[in-house]
């Protein structure tokens, strides 16, 4: 059998935060290859391609009672920071990412923009406002225009949030 090696990386609510392995299929072991990235008490990671999305339940963020959603690339087996948002919320937070993507942007636009759910589905290539409403009520389990309304926000916030990103 040909020994295949593969990173893996594992949340932990450990300080150290996200964990790499080194998994070796012919032998089925993982061996330990240290942190990839010290974000605190990740409760949650989901992979898309070659990015990572971690969830991370904290006492505040930016100064506010909440969790943390961060992103990361995988460039050579290693975490490279993408961002890090205010998830909105107390408590553990679940992170998925569907196939192509497109909710995750979705959901963040929902989150931080004036856009109207029409440009929205435009802009992340769905042939209409409608088959957008169906696909992310899929996936996030409720409309478009609900999870906008939940998210509540505010100009501030908006610029809060564009600030952490950039």
């Amino acid at each position: 059998m040909t020994s295949a090696r593969r990173r893996v990386f594992v949340a932990s609510s450990a300080p150290d935060g996200i964990l790499a392995f080194d998994w070796d299929s012919a032998t089925a072991t993982l061996t330990p290859a240290g942190v990839a990235a010290n974000v605190p008490n990740v409760a949650w990671l989901a992979l898309s391609g070659e990015f990572v999305f971690s969830a991370s339940e904290l006492d505040t963020f930016e100064g506010k009672p909440t969790g943390e959603v961060s992103s990361f690339r995988v460039v050579d087996g290693e975490l490279q920071p993408i961002s890090a948002r205010n998830s909105a919320g107390t408590g553990t937070c679940h992170v998925a990412v569907d196939a192509t993507g497109r909710m995750l942007l979705a959901a963040d636009r929902l989150s931080t923009s004036r856009d109207s759910i029409s440009n929205i589905s435009a802009s992340l290539g769905y042939e209409s406002e409608s088959a957008f409403s169906t696909a992310f009520k899929r996936v996030m389990g409720c409309s478009p225009r609900e999870y906008s309304r939940r998210r509540n926000l505010r100009p501030d916030r908006a610029k809060q949030l564009a600030a952490v990103a950039s």
